[in-house]
């Protein structure tokens, strides 16, 4: 499944794509404009359908298993860019 969206911190366009893996769910977040990859993260799905059947109070935080070259440090640095291009904006 893909998801179009906005980047609330920047407005700069973003694709989030959800895959069914064997180790779990895959989300990845890509640059729409761009084509590159943000980050990524795979997330064990009994984990994941628990939070969402149960509903816990507050939030739930699970650890997921980052894959590929995306990672938090490479997104900080495509938004930083974009901002210095002038396509980004702060919220």
């Amino acid at each position: 499944m893909a998801i179009d969206g906005v980047s609330q911190s920047t407005g700069i366009e973003r694709l989030v794509e959800i895959s069914a893996t064997e180790a779990g769910v895959r989300i990845v977040i890509r640059d729409r404009k761009l084509g590159t990859e943000l980050a990524q993260v795979t997330v064990p799905a009994d984990e994941l359908m628990s939070v969402l059947t149960e509903q816990p109070k507050g939030g739930a935080n699970h650890r997921g298993q980052r894959t590929g070259a995306g990672s938090r440090g490479s997104a900080k640095r495509g938004m930083a860019r974009d901002r210095r291009a002038g396509r980004g904006r702060r919220a």
